[in-house]
C-alpha cells in the first residue's frame, strides 16, 4: 500500500509541470488582389501581396516556474498563402521559424532574459508601426531580420520600459550594406527605451552592427478614438553612400463599423539616387473580432525620374486565429 502512494505521489509531480504548460497556435492568414502600375513597365496583376498584415503561424507556450518564475517560449515562421509553403514576405525563405525561435526566462525579480532567434532592439517597433497602413515596402528598418544567438534581457523602471539584445552571430549582407567581414559574423548590440508622457506613448531604440548603426523613434497616441502615430528612423550602413532615413505620419480613423487609414511619408538617401514620397489610403470592414475585408491605394513617387513610381490598388481579406 505505501509504495502504492509513492508511486502515485511521483507520478502526479511528474505529470503536474506538463499539465501547468499552456501552449497555443496562433497565426494570420491574408490574401489580396493588386492592380500594380509601375511607370517604364506594363501594368501588372498580382495576388502575392499581403499589405495589411503579414500572413504568419506560429506556437506559444508558457510554463509556471513557481516562485514568481516563468518560462515561455515562441516559434514563429512566415507564410505565403499562395502556396502553403513557409516563405512568406521573409528574408529567410524555406525555413520554418524564420520570424522567431526564442525562450524568455521571467525572473519574477522585474527583468526577463530572452535567448534565441527574435526582434533586435530597432525591429521590435514593428508591430506599432504596421497598425497604420503598410502597403509599400518602405524601407523603414533597414537592418535584416537575418539574426541568431541573440540574448536579451528587458525589464520596467518604475514607468520606463527597457530592452537590450546582444549577439555575435551576424553574417554580412548586401541588404545591410555591411562592412566587408567576407566569412565572419559581426556582433550587434541595441538597446531601446518606452514610456509614456502626456498620453503619447514614445518608444526609441538604437542597434549599432559592426561598424552600422540604426536609430528609430516612435510615437503614438489616442485622440478621441483616432491612433495617430509619428516614426523616424536614420540609418548609418558604416558604408559609404550608405545612410538612409524614413519619416513617416499614420493616422487610424474607426467611423461607422469602419476603419480608415491613413499614410504619408518619405525615404531619403544620401546618394539622392533612390529617394522617394509615399503615401497610402485604406478601409478594411472587421466582419468580426478576426476576420476583415479592405481595400486600399497607394502611391510612390521617386525622385530620380520616372522609371520606379508605382501606384498599387488592393482588394483582400485578412483572418487571425
Amino acid at each position: 500500500m505505501k509504495k502504492l502512494i509513492v508511486a502515485t505521489a511521483v507520478s502526479a509531480a511528474l505529470v503536474a509541470p506538463a499539465m501547468a504548460q499552456n501552449v497555443t497556435v496562433y497565426g494570420v492568414i491574408g490574401m489580396s488582389y493588386d492592380q500594380v502600375e509601375t511607370s517604364g513597365v506594363a501594368t501588372s496583376s498580382s495576388t502575392s501581396r499581403d499589405p495589411l498584415a503579414s500572413s504568419r503561424i506560429g506556437i506559444k507556450g508558457t510554463e509556471d516556474l513557481g516562485g514568481g518564475m516563468s518560462l515561455s517560449f515562441t516559434l514563429e515562421g512566415d507564410l505565403n498563402t499562395m502556396n502553403g509553403t513557409g516563405d512568406g514576405t521573409g528574408a529567410l525563405g524555406g525555413i520554418m521559424f524564420d520570424r522567431a525561435a526564442f525562450i524568455d526566462l521571467n525572473t519574477g525579480m522585474g527583468f526577463n532574459i530572452q535567448a534565441g532567434k527574435f526582434a533586435n532592439s530597432t525591429k521590435r517597433f514593428d508591430s506599432a508601426a504596421s497598425a497604420s497602413t503598410n502597403l509599400l515596402d518602405m524601407g523603414t528598418f533597414r537592418f535584416s531580420t537575418d539574426t541568431s544567438g541573440l540574448v536579451g534581457l528587458s525589464g520596467k523602471l518604475g514607468s520606463v520600459d527597457f530592452w537590450s539584445t546582444y549577439t555575435n552571430d551576424i553574417t554580412p549582407t548586401a541588404a545591410v550594406a555591411s562592412p566587408t567581414t567576407a566569412d565572419g559574423g559581426l556582433s550587434e548590440f541595441g538597446f531601446g527605451l518606452g514610456t509614456a508622457i502626456a498620453g503619447v506613448n514614445l518608444k526609441i531604440g538604437q542597434t549599432t552592427r559592426g561598424a552600422g548603426s540604426e536609430l528609430v523613434a516612435l510615437a503614438t497616441t489616442s485622440l478621441s478614438g483616432v491612433t495617430v502615430e509619428g516614426l523616424i528612423s536614420r540609418t548609418d550602413s558604416g558604408a559609404a553612400n550608405g545612410k538612409y532615413g524614413n519619416t513617416q505620419a499614420s493616422v487610424v480613423y474607426p467611423v461607422s463599423g469602419l476603419n480608415l487609414r491613413g499614410t504619408v511619408g518619405r525615404h531619403t538617401n544620401d546618394t539622392k539616387t533612390s529617394e522617394y514620397k509615399f503615401m497610402g489610403f485604406m478601409v478594411d470592414k472587421p466582419l468580426s473580432k478576426r476576420t476583415s475585408v479592405f481595400t486600399g491605394w497607394t502611391d510612390k513617387d521617386v525622385n530620380n525620374g520616372t522609371a520606379l513610381d508605382e501606384t498599387v490598388a488592393t482588394v483582400g481579406i485578412v483572418h487571425s486565429f
